[in-house]
């Protein structure tokens, strides 16, 4: 019977409409809460629904989408998000899995609005990055067309995969604008066949990347293949086009992107791309006849790039950056293996006086294959040919930080080696870092962290504690801005180890205990740590000394090492890419306390101490740790 009612409906409306699509409001319509009339009208069945205007707004909680659905906006539609709703973490004004044939046009004026101040007050709603105007999960066949998507608590367009396929496929997005989204304009995380044409992205504010769109799969089973953005526009986001390649491998499908006749402008960076550190995927990433301009930090970042990978190709393209003193181009490396597969054709770099292209390494890899046909404009007006094969001799690759080599560290062996007690706060670590506690049995020892908060996610930073053989023996979190924790020993004395990840937030160990160290292994990130100074011991009989210091891209770093009476024995100033600490002690006969002082980080960096020292630094001589073995008297002063 229900359902016969439904099939009298529709044939009335279509029979009073004199056309083939229902209107929503024959479902009704309340002003103050319209979602179970949108939502019964697209559960009908009915092919294609008029979205009818009501002189009022669609306030609508969550709406579900089906297969072979043609949902039309008439002109002067807004739908927006209900107040007060949007508790979940993933949930989306519009969203589909698994469907096929779905189309969302807008005829005329039509708005999507969410709330997003409301979703970031953290007073009302758990942080989330989910919230999304639009979002397709393994579906098939999407048209979305002349719509407005505003202020979402995520992604004005989110395409992603679903539990039972690996993607999106045949994708159309056209004559729409997304702005001021939370997290991204549009992020594509997976799919085969996507057009977007003759459409903006704009104002994206709130949590990173903040980008206009964002390509980023999760997963090297994911796809990207098969894109053409043209006639589209990106302005004022944090990134206006972002590739973040980094989880796609060589046995991924070979990815293809094109940007034909777009224009990215305003915004911080305007176009960025990175790739994986292991096996990065195959394909083709193109911009042609694209006018990048007006960044309000470099215009073009490319990361990770490598031989036998991906290629990327700037054709008939205008790079202007001539409205601020930053580099246009920036080439950056991590990894090991040479910078590669970058080519430009016919193309235009404006410069406001800085380098047109430069090249950071952070690991020693060098530049050698980058090509093409290439002008810079400088800020006199004076034009000239770039000489790619000079910029490749002038970044060649620097084996001996290719070949930086750490030693390995006993936890049993070691004990506090130190006079006493200094309480020495340390400066903000970020990321990833460890530290080591001697404890003595029967004697806690209090440590003390310092928060500091980044962007509005909340605390909360996993700290494992394990025992001197590697062993976890307890895990807890830091939730607030200032927190203790008490290390105990029950019975016997040990180094106990603590490895933090502070996400995208920052700790600082607030107090200083005698036998207490960063074990400096691996890269140990720091945080704005201008003025950090690390103590380390020089057993008798090594002579070399040599420490390693990276700044992240864009934020150079000055370093200095300080011999026991405090005098600079090596150092560098403001460097953008990494770079060594090397000294060669002539008298080794003694045992010695060394520092390295950062006098300058303009945000992050990262160090680590070089074999043969133990990477073991201390925020003061006091607190250091030594191997049993070590020689009873330490030379520091």
């Amino acid at each position: 019977m229900k359902r016969l009612i439904i099939m009298f409906l529709c044939c009335g409306m279509i029979s009073a409409f004199g056309s083939d699509a229902v209107k929503a409001s024959q479902w009704g319509f309340h002003a103050e809460n319209a979602t179970e009339c949108l939502q019964k009208a697209i559960d009908s069945g009915a092919p294609k629904i008029l979205v009818d205007n009501m002189g009022k707004d669609w306030i609508v909680d969550k709406i579900r989408l089906r297969s072979d659905l043609e949902l039309t906006f008439a002109d002067g539609v807004t739908v927006r998000a209900l107040p007060g709703a949007f508790h979940g973490l993933n949930d989306s004004l519009f969203e589909a899995t698994d469907c096929k044939n779905i189309s969302l046009k807008g005829n005329g004026k039509v708005r999507l609005v969410m709330n997003k101040k409301d979703y970031q007050d953290i007073k009302r709603y758990k942080p989330s990055e989910w919230r999304n105007t639009l979002c397709f999960r393994g579906c098939e066949n999407v048209l979305v067309s002349g719509l407005s998507l505003e202020s979402s608590g995520g992604d004005g367009i989110y395409i992603g995969t679903s539990s039972r396929m690996r993607g999106c496929r045949n994708v159309v997005i056209e004559q729409v604008t997304a702005s001021d989204h939370h997290r991204q304009g549009i992020s594509v995380i997976s799919v085969d066949g996507l057009k977007i044409r003759h459409s903006k992205f704009s104002n994206t504010a709130g949590t990173p990347p903040m980008a206009g769109i964002d390509f980023e799969p999760n997963k090297p089973d994911e796809w990207i293949t098969g894109c053409e953005i043209s006639d589209c526009e990106f302005e004022n986001n944090a990134v206006g086009i972002l590739l973040y390649l980094n989880l796609l491998t060589a046995q991924t499908k070979p990815l293809s992107v094109t940007f034909r006749n777009c224009r990215l402008t305003g915004n911080r960076i305007n176009m960025m791309l990175s790739a994986s550190g292991t096996t990065p995927v195959k394909g083709n990433v193109v911009f042609e006849n694209c006018r990048m301009d007006s960044a309000k930090s470099n215009s073009v970042i490319l990361s990770n790039l490598q031989e036998d990978a991906m290629k990327v190709l700037f054709k008939n393209c205008l790079i202007d950056n001539g409205n601020t003193g930053a580099s246009t181009v920036t080439v950056s490396t991590n990894l090991l293996p040479d910078i590669a597969g970058i080519a430009f054709e016919n193309s235009k770099i404006i410069t406001g006086g800085s380098r047109p292209l430069e090249f950071q390494s952070l690991s020693g890899a060098g530049v050698t294959g980058i090509q093409g046909s290439l002008n810079i404009q400088e800020k006199n007006g004076k034009e000239s040919k770039f000489d790619f094969r000079k910029f490749m001799l002038a970044n060649k690759p620097d084996e001996a930080i290719k070949n930086f080599k750490v030693a390995t560290v006993d936890l049993k062996q070691l004990v506090p080696g130190g006079k006493g007690k200094k309480e020495a706060k340390s400066k903000f670590f970020r990321k990833k870092f460890k530290i080591l506690q001697y404890v003595e049995s029967g004697k806690p020892v209090k440590l003390d962290f310092t928060v500091r908060k980044i962007y509005k996610n909340p605390i909360n930073i996993t700290v494992d504690v394990k025992d001197s053989n590697g062993t976890p023996v307890d895990q807890f979190k830091i939730t607030k801005p200032s927190q203790s924790y008490i290390l105990k020993k029950n019975s016997g004395s040990e180094v106990m180890l603590l490895e933090v990840n502070t996400g995208l937030h920052a700790v600082a160990l607030a107090s200083g205990q005698p036998g207490q160290a960063i074990l400096a292994d691996t890269r140990t990130g720091m945080f704005y740590a201008s003025g950090a100074r690390f103590y380390f011991m020089v057993p008798a009989g090594a002579a070399d000394i040599r420490l390693e210091v990276a700044p992240d891209l864009g934020e150079p770093v000055g370093a200095e090492l300080l011999d026991p009476s405090g005098r600079s024995m090596a150092s560098f100033s403001k460097s953008d890419s990494i770079r060594q600490l090397v000294y060669k002690r002539g008298n080794t006969a003694e045992t010695e306390i060394w520092s390295v002082r950062f006098p300058y980080v303009h945000e992050d960096m990262r160090f680590r101490v070089g074999a043969p020292l133990l990477p073991l630094v201390s925020t003061a001589p006091e607190n250091i740790l030594i191997p049993r073995d070590t020689a009873p008297m330490i030379r520091d002063k």
